[in-house]
C-alpha cells in the first residue's frame, strides 16, 4: 500500500500544480482507507473486549456470589 515516496519542501516547490493536487488526491484517498480498516478494527476489538468482559464478569459473580 505504501510506495515510500517522500516529498521534501525543495521537491514540493519544484512540482506543478496539477502534480501537487494529484499527490494530495492520493495521499487523501489512503488516509480514508486507513481509516476505515481502523473503525473496522475498533468495532471489533471493542466486541472482543466486551464478550470478553461480560464472560469474566458472569464467572466471577457464579464464584463470588
Amino acid at each position: 500500500m505504501d510506495t515510500g515516496f517522500i516529498v521534501s519542501a525543495e521537491t514540493w516547490k519544484e512540482l506543478t500544480p496539477e502534480r501537487r493536487e494529484w499527490i494530495l488526491y492520493d495521499t487523501m484517498q489512503r488516509l480514508i482507507v486507513e481509516v476505515r480498516c481502523l473503525r473496522k478494527w475498533n468495532r471489533s476489538m471493542a466486541f472482543a473486549g466486551g464478550a470478553v468482559g461480560g464472560a469474566l464478569a458472569a464467572l466471577g459473580m457464579k464464584w463470588l456470589g
